[in-house]
C-alpha cells in the first residue's frame, strides 16, 4: 500500500502497475530529463477509485516525454507487477475484471491523446476479420478492441510517425482512429480475448510507445506555438520602439519611415478596413442601423468588427450557417468568403431568399447552394439597440415592428378580406329563405352552397396566412425587443441599480417580453375580433334599423360588463405584478445567502417571510381568477339571453308589416350572432391585454432611464495614468449629508496612492466617483487633463483594472474568470496569473487553467479568490489599477509579488485599505475622515505625526 499526495508525484513508467484504492490520481504529460520533470505539465485525464495505471516504457525510444501521476488528498495506491496481473488472468472471473480495468486505462489514454472527432467516412468495425482498402479510415465500434494486421499496416491518426504493423495486436478505443496505408486484412479482438496471452504486454507496450510519441509531437507543437507567440510579441515591441523613434525624429524635423525603409504601398490594412466597413454598412442599412466609422488605431493593425461595433453603439453575435440557411429567415448577416476571408453582406431579398453583396466590387448575386459553399459557415449578426432617450410604450412597439411592416400589412389585409367574405353568409341566408326555398330553385341552391364552400376555403386560407404572419411578427418582435432590453440594462448608469434588488430588476426587465407576448397575442386577436364585429354590425342596419338599434343596446351592455370586470381586474393585476417582483427579489436574496441562513439557523424566518408574501400574491390571484370566471360565465350565458330579447322585439316588428321577411330576420340573427361572438372575443382579449399595463408600469424605470453613454461623449484615447480631483463634493441623496466634502488632490502617472480611514469616511465612494459610477454634486475629476463628465465612461473603465470589495467570481473555469470578455489569449492569462501570484496554484490544480470553479469561487480559499480577481484586473495590462481592500487575504510574499508586478506595469495604483500594513510602501497615503482628507504623506511620515493614521495603525499593531 502506497500513500501519495500532490506533494509526492511519481513517474508512471517501468513494468509496474498501480491500482487506485482510494482518492484519485491526475495524469499529466511532462518533459523529463531522466526521472526529473523539466517543464510544464499538460493534464491528460484523472483515474479514480477502482482504476489502474500501467507503467510506460522508457526504452528503447528514450523519448523526452513521460507521464506523471499526481495524487489527491487521501490517495492510496497498490503497486502490482506484470507477474501479479498475469496470475489474476488465470482465474476466469478475475480475467473479465482485469479486462475491464485495462479497457479503462486504454480508453483514457487514447481519449486524452486522440486527434479529436473522427473524420467523416470513418468506418466502425466490430470483433472479427475485415478486409479494408488502402487509405480507409477505421475505428472500433465498441469502447476498446485489439487490432492485428494479418496483411498490410496502418497509421495511428493518419500520422506517418505513428505506424502500426503486423507484429502482434495493439489496443485502440473509440477515442482514436487509424488509416490503412494499403490493402489490408485486420483482425479485431476484445481485451478479454487477449488477457492471459503473450500478446497482452507486447500490444500494451506498442500502444504506450505510440502514446509517448504522440505526446512528444503535441509537446513540440506547443513549443512551436509558444515560440511563434513570443516572436510576435517581440515583433510588436520592436514596432512600438520604432514608432517611438519615429516620433522623436519627427520632433527634430527629420522625416523617416517607421522602419527606416521605404514606406510600403500595398494598402492591405486600408483595403481591409474599407471592405469590412462597407459590408457592415450594407448590413446596417438592412437592419436599420447607423454604422459609424471608428477612430483610427494607434497601431498599424486594421480596425476589426469590435471597433466598428463600439463606435456604432451596437452589439454583435457570432452565428453558424448550417443546412439550407439561405432559405430561412435569419435577418441580415455579415459573412466572409471561405477562401479569401473578404467581408460580404448577406441581405434578405425575401423571407426565404438571400443575396450576397460584395462591397469591394459592388456586385451582388443570389445565394444558391453553390454560392453558399464559397461562404464561411461563421457569420456575424447585428443587434439593434433602443434609442438613447426615454422610451414609452409606443416607442417599444414601433421598435419591435420595424422589420415587420410587410407581415403587419399581411395581417391587416387578410383580416379585412376575411371580414368582407364573412358578410356573404348572412346575405346567403336571406337569399335561401326569401327566394330559393319559396321558388324551389334546386340549381340555385346548389350554386349557392358551392359558393359558400369556396368562400369558407378562402377564409381558412386567409386565416392561415394571417397566423403565419402573426408568428413571424411575434418572433421578430421578441428577438428585437428582448435583446434591446438587455443591451439597455448593460448601458444604464450604475446608480440605477441601487434602486432595485437583483431579482426584482430581472422581473421588471422580463416584463417587457411579457408585454410583447400580450401585444402580439391577445391584443392582435382582440383587434381582429373587433374588425370582424364591425363588418357584421354594419350589416345589421342593412336588414332592419329598429332591430339594429336594439342589437346596439345589447352590444353596449356586453361592452359595459367587460369594462367593469376590466377595471376590477386591472387593480388586482397591478398588485400581482408588484408582489411577483418582490417575491422574486426576496427568493434570489435567500438563495444567494443560503449558507448564511443555515449558519445562523434562520431558515424558518426566511420561509415565513416568503410564505407571507406568497400568500398575499395567491389571494390577489384568486380575485383575478374569480373576475375572469365571472366574465366567462357572462359571455357564455349572455348570447342566449340577448337572442331571446331580439326574438321578443322582432315579433311586433314583423306583425306591423315593416317588410322584414323571414329570410331577412334569420340573416339578421346570423349577422348579430357573429357580431356578438366577435365582440365578446374582442373584450376578452382586451381584458387579457390589460395585464400589459402593470407590466409596462413595472418596466418604465428601465425604459425611461437614459444610458450613461451617448454619442456626445468623447473617446479618452489611451490613458497615461494621470488623475486630478478638484473640489469634489458628493451625496447619495439630495436630503442626505455629503459623503465627500471638498476633496482636491493630484496623482502622477505610475504613482502608488492609498486611501485609509475609519468606516464611512468616503473611501469606497471616492473610487465609485473615479470610475464614473456616480456623478459629483460639484467639482470635477480629470483623467490626463480631460474632465470625466465629458468622456465616454465605458471607454475609461475599459482601461482600468478594478478589484472591488464586493467583487464576485463567475461559474466556469479559471481561464474564463481571468480573461472575462477581454479576448485575452492563454499566454496573456498566464502572465496575469503570474503577476497576481496565482500561477503556481493554478498549475497544481487538476485541470490547470481549465479547472472549473463553483459559483462565487466556493472551491477556492479567500486568498485565491482575491488573487484571481487581481489577475482578472491585470490581464489587459492597464495603466490604472484600483483596489478596494483587494489584498486583505494575501500573505506578505504574495503581496510583494503583486506589488512588484504592478511596478513593472508602470500603472497608477489607487488602493483603499483597512489593513494598513499592506500600504507601507505607498508613494502617498491620504487619510479620510467624514468625507475630507485630514492627513497625507508617506507611511513613516504619518506615523511620526501621531495623528489619525497613527491611531489607526497602533490599533492594528496592538
Amino acid at each position: 500500500m502506497v500513500h501519495v499526495g500532490s506533494d509526492a508525484p511519481f513517474v508512471i513508467q517501468g513494468e509496474l502497475a498501480w491500482y487506485v484504492m482510494g482518492g484519485r490520481v491526475d495524469v499529466f504529460a511532462v518533459p523529463l530529463d531522466g526521472n526529473q520533470v523539466v517543464g510544464a505539465r499538460k493534464h491528460l485525464f484523472r483515474a479514480g477509485v477502482g482504476q489502474v495505471l500501467i507503467g510506460l516504457p522508457r526504452e528503447p525510444n528514450d523519448l523526452r516525454i513521460g507521464f506523471l501521476g499526481v495524487g489527491g488528498p487521501g490517495t492510496k495506491l497498490r503497486a502490482l507487477t506484470r507477474a501479479d496481473l498475469q496470475k489474476v488472468a488465470t482465474d476466469p472471473m478475475e480475467k473479465h475484471l482485469l479486462g475491464a480495468l485495462l479497457d479503462e486505462w486504454i480508453d483514457a489514454l487514447c481519449m486524452s491523446l486522440g486527434g479529436g472527432a473522427a473524420p467523416e467516412g470513418c468506418l466502425e468495425l466490430d470483433v472479427g476479420t475485415h478486409s479494408v482498402a488502402a487509405d480507409s479510415l477505421l475505428r472500433p465500434r465498441k469502447s476498446v478492441l485489439w487490432i492485428q494486421h494479418e496483411m498490410g499496416r496502418s497509421r495511428l491518426l493518419g500520422n506517418d510517425g505513428l505506424t502500426i504493423n503486423g507484429c502482434g495486436g495493439m489496443p485502440l478505443s473509440r477515442g482514436t482512429w487509424i488509416q490503412s496505408e494499403d490493402q489490408s486484412r485486420i483482425k479485431l479482438t476484445d481485451t478479454v480475448g487477449i488477457v492471459g496471452t503473450h500478446e497482452l504486454w507486447r500490444g500494451l507496450d506498442q500502444l504506450h510507445a505510440l502514446a509517448l510519441q504522440r505526446a512528444e509531437d503535441l509537446h513540440d507543437k506547443d513549443l512551436a506555438r509558444d515560440k511563434r507567440q513570443l516572436d510576435e510579441r517581440s515583433s510588436s515591441k520592436d514596432q512600438t520602439l520604432s514608432e517611438a523613434f519615429s516620433i522623436l525624429a519627427t520632433t527634430l524635423g527629420v522625416a523617416t519611415d517607421k522602419t527606416g525603409a521605404e514606406p510600403a504601398s500595398d494598402g492591405t490594412g486600408k483595403e481591409h478596413d474599407e471592405a469590412l466597413l462597407g459590408a457592415c454598412r450594407l448590413v446596417g442599412q438592412a437592419a436599420h442601423l447607423d454604422i459609424i466609422t471608428p477612430p483610427p488605431r494607434s497601431d498599424a493593425r486594421p480596425n476589426d468588427l469590435a471597433a466598428i461595433a463600439r463606435a456604432s453603439r451596437i452589439r454583435t453575435r457570432s452565428v453558424l450557417l448550417r443546412g439550407e440557411w439561405w432559405k430561412k429567415d435569419g435577418g441580415p448577416l455579415l459573412g466572409r468568403l471561405r477562401e479569401s476571408g473578404q467581408p460580404i453582406a448577406l441581405i434578405q431579398d425575401s423571407p426565404s431568399d438571400y443575396v450576397s453583396h460584395d462591397p469591394v466590387s459592388g456586385t451582388s448575386q443570389r445565394v444558391t447552394e453553390e454560392v453558399a459553399r464559397s461562404i464561411d459557415p461563421r457569420a456575424e449578426m447585428f443587434y439593434r439597440p433602443f434609442p438613447e432617450r426615454k422610451l414609452g410604450l409606443r416607442d417599444v412597439v414601433s421598435f419591435g415592428l420595424l422589420r415587420s411592416h410587410r407581415d403587419v400589412g399581411t395581417i391587416v389585409m387578410t383580416t379585412i378580406a376575411a371580414g368582407l367574405l364573412s358578410l356573404v353568409t348572412p346575405l346567403a341566408t336571406a337569399m335561401i329563405f326569401n327566394d330559393i326555398i319559396p321558388g324551389a330553385d334546386r340549381s340555385g341552391l346548389l350554386q349557392l352552397v358551392l359558393g359558400l364552400l369556396l368562400i369558407a376555403v378562402a377564409i381558412a386560407a386567409f386565416n392561415l396566412l394571417r397566423a403565419v404572419a402573426l408568428i413571424r411578427v411575434e418572433g421578430k418582435m421578441g428577438e428585437a425587443t428582448q435583446s434591446a432590453v438587455w443591451d439597455r440594462l448593460l448601458a444604464l448608469p450604475p446608480p440605477f441599480f441601487r434602486r432595485f434588488e437583483a431579482g426584482e430588476l430581472a422581473g421588471r426587465a422580463m416584463g417587457i417580453d411579457g408585454i410583447r407576448q400580450i401585444l402580439s397575442g391577445a391584443t392582435v386577436r382582440a383587434l381582429m375580433g373587433c374588425g370582424m364585429a364591425l363588418f357584421q354590425y354594419a350589416l345589421l342596419f342593412y336588414f332592419n334599423t329598429t332591430l339594429a338599434l336594439w342589437a346596439s343596446l345589447l352590444l353596449v351592455i356586453a361592452i359595459l360588463a367587460a369594462a367593469v370586470a376590466g377595471r376590477f381586474r386591472m387593480r388586482d393585476e397591478r398588485r400581482v405584478a408588484e408582489l411577483r417582483n418582490q417575491i422574486t427579489g426576496r427568493v434570489l436574496q435567500f438563495l444567494s445567502s443560503i449558507s448564511k441562513l443555515k449558519s445562523g439557523g434562520a431558515e424558518p424566518q426566511a420561509f415565513a417571510i416568503w410564505a407571507r408574501h406568497f400568500s398575499r400574491q395567491r389571494r390577489v390571484q384568486f380575485r383575478v381568477r374569480a373576475i375572469a370566471n365571472a366574465l366567462t360565465a357572462f359571455n357564455v350565458g349572455y348570447p342566449t339571453l340577448s337572442i331571446a330579447v331580439l326574438y321578443a322585439v322582432a315579433v311586433p316588428v314583423i306583425a306591423e308589416g315593416s317588410g322584414l321577411r323571414t329570410g331577412d330576420f334569420l340573416a339578421f340573427m346570423s349577422a348579430y350572432t357573429t357580431c356578438l361572438a366577435g365582440l365578446l372575443g374582442a373584450t376578452a382579449g382586451a381584458i387579457t391585454a390589460l395585464a400589459a399595463v402593470p407590466l409596462y408600469e413595472q418596466a418604465k424605470p428601465v425604459l425611461e432611464s437614459v444610458p450613461e453613454v451617448h454619442l456626445g461623449k468623447a473617446n479618452p484615447g489611451r490613458l497615461e495614468g494621470g488623475i486630478e480631483i478638484q473640489h469634489l463634493r458628493f451625496r447619495y441623496q439630495t436630503d442626505a449629508p455629503p459623503v465627500i466634502r471638498d476633496i482636491s488632490l493630484e496623482m502622477e502617472p505610475g504613482e502608488y496612492v492609498a486611501f485609509v480611514g475609519p468606516s464611512g469616511s468616503g473611501k469606497s465612494t471616492l473610487l465609485r466617483l473615479l470610475l464614473g459610477f456616480e456623478s459629483p454634486e460639484s467639482g470635477a475629476i480629470y483623467y490626463d487633463g480631460h474632465d470625466l463628465e465629458g468622456l465616454d465612461a465605458r471607454a475609461v473603465r475599459s482601461q482600468i483594472g478594478v478589484v472591488l470589495q464586493d467583487g464576485r467570481l463567475m461559474s466556469g473555469d479559471v481561464f474564463s474568470n481571468i480573461a472575462g470578455s477581454s479576448g485575452a489569449s492563454i499566454d496573456q492569462v498566464w502572465d496575469a496569473a503570474e503577476a497576481a501570484g496565482l500561477a503556481d496554484d493554478i498549475r497544481s490544480m487538476p485541470m490547470g487553467m481549465h479547472t472549473v470553479i463553483g459559483q462565487g469561487g466556493s472551491t477556492l480559499s479567500g486568498g485565491q479568490r482575491q488573487r484571481l480577481m487581481i489577475a482578472r484586473a491585470l490581464v489587459k495590462k492597464p495603466r490604472l489599477v484600483f483596489f478596494d481592500e483587494a489584498t486583505s487575504a494575501l500573505d506578505n510574499r504574495t503581496q510583494t509579488t503583486v506589488s512588484t508586478s504592478l511596478r513593472h506595469l508602470r500603472a497608477t495604483r489607487i488602493v483603499v485599505a483597512h489593513r494598513l500594513s499592506t500600504i507601507r510602501h505607498a508613494d502617498r497615503i491620504y487619510v479620510t475622515e467624514r468625507g475630507r482628507i485630514v492627513e497625507s504623506g508617506r507611511y513613516e511620515e504619518l506615523m511620526r505625526r501621531d495623528g489619525l493614521f497613527a491611531t489607526l495603525a497602533r490599533r492594528q499593531i496592538a
